[in-house]
């Protein structure tokens, strides 16, 4: 028995991702089907548009928002990359999303049950992938290079501090803890 355990190749993992992708999209196809069904039993029901409408609302948005990064995804030049993990992330959390929202609409009380574990695996993916922590080092990183260049001089001609006690003082130290930044 070998002491090494090896992971799964880039193709191997991209055919099982596309395969849940493929789950995802027949969960609300069938969930869709179930909604029509639903609506067309009772005589002189109502439209989920006019019953439900924030909810079919949401759903189209946040579907749209999965095919969008599903699209982004196949897109990219390097799908191994962190952008199309990350990406690739954004979209399958959206498209259970998607499903979740129809729920809500089929079954009230399973759709509230669903959400709150979805909850719960968003919180965990968030904190344990780490894409999630590449994208925000990334957006950290842009952030301090549109500031970088940047005198804190400008800010205080904008609003007058007064030459008096604490606050004086306080402005001070966060130059000289803005001027140690910088190097």
């Amino acid at each position: 028995m070998s002491g090494s355990v090896e992971g799964p190749t880039g193709e191997e993992l991209r055919s099982s991702v596309w395969a849940l992708h493929q789950y995802i999209i027949s969960l609300i196809a069938m969930l869709g089907l179930l909604l029509q069904l639903k609506q067309g039993q009772a005589a002189g029901s109502k439209s989920p548009f006019e019953t439900d409408h924030v909810l079919i609302l949401t759903f189209i948005a946040v579907f749209l928002i999965y095919i969008g990064s599903l699209a982004t995804v196949k897109t990219l030049q390097s799908p191994t990359s962190d952008l199309a993990e990350f990406i690739n992330n954004i979209s399958v959390l959206f498209g259970f999303l998607a499903a979740i929202l129809l729920l809500f609409i089929l079954v009230p009380a399973f759709g509230w049950c669903t959400l709150g574990l979805w909850i719960v695996y968003f919180l965990r993916d968030v904190v344990t992938k780490e894409s999630y922590r590449w994208a925000l080092l990334s957006v950290l990183n842009k952030v301090k290079e549109l500031f970088k260049g940047q005198e804190n001089t400008k800010a205080e001609s904008v609003v007058q501090i007064p030459n008096t006690g604490v606050l004086h003082t306080t402005v001070v130290q966060l130059q000289d803890a803005g001027m140690g930044m910088e190097s």
